[in-house]
């Protein structure tokens, strides 16, 4: 005898799951400012989206200017957090450990 759960899900659930996974399809090439930065997965390619307040991308500019990388912390905070970002996007793809 099916349980309360077993007959929500025949009813409902499956309409609910398809109706988020369109969503998530028809959004999933979309980066949000307010989502801070992050990267998504959209037709194979790898977005990296990078928010930076306005007084961090300046002093990334005049680092750049300047061309001293090895005390340069905004430069230093931009690689890691790309870096973190494109960690955490391929892990999700799982197989890793088979390319190495």
């Amino acid at each position: 005898m099916p349980d309360a759960f077993d007959e929500w899900l025949a009813d409902v659930g499956n309409d609910i799951a398809e109706e988020i996974h369109d969503k998530i399809k028809s959004t999933s090439g979309h980066l949000s400012v307010d989502d801070g930065s992050h990267a998504i997965w959209h037709e194979g390619e790898l977005a990296v989206m990078l928010v930076l307040p306005y007084e961090h991308a300046m002093c990334f500019n005049v680092e750049a200017i300047t061309g001293d990388f090895e005390s340069c912390p905004v430069h230093t905070y931009v690689f890691t957090t790309i870096s973190d970002l494109i960690m955490k996007a391929t892990s999700l793809l799982g197989g890793l450990e088979d390319e190495l």
